[in-house]
């Protein structure tokens, strides 16, 4: 199912679309991934993956839980429902992400900064608490 809504969406667009179907091997799809200028993911732990790669990414939210991530590294504006998908508007998201990949690196950036520090608290209370 997926391959199939995958070749379409590809198709759809107006720059040329590659698949990534290495989802089993991490370094490969990180590898693969990181030379794409913007990820489209239907898959919220690749889109994951795209962002941790510095690379833009579109969701493409099947379930809240993709809204939530994007939300939460604010990067919402790059989330499309599903059942609200249209070629032209994701066409449209994927040159305004090529054209601010900067502005998107920058914003994921300083999310994960935050929460690598929030986690770093966290753990010196936990520490502090069991001493």
């Amino acid at each position: 199912m997926d391959d199939a809504y995958s070749t379409f969406l590809g198709q759809s667009l107006a720059r040329p679309a590659k698949i990534f179907r290495y989802y089993t091997n991490v370094k490969l799809f990180k590898r693969q991934v990181s030379r794409c200028s913007v990820f489209l993911g239907m898959k919220l732990h690749a889109t994951i993956l795209a962002l941790c790669s510095h690379v833009p990414s579109i969701m493409l939210e099947y379930r809240p839980k993709c809204r939530d991530f994007m939300a939460s590294v604010g990067l919402e504006r790059y989330c499309i429902r599903t059942d609200e998908l249209e070629s032209q508007n994701l066409a449209s998201l994927v040159e305004v992400a090529s054209d601010q990949r900067p502005e998107i690196q920058q914003v994921f950036r300083a999310a994960a900064h935050a929460y690598k520090n929030k986690l770093h608290c966290l753990a010196d209370r936990i520490r502090q608490a069991v001493s």
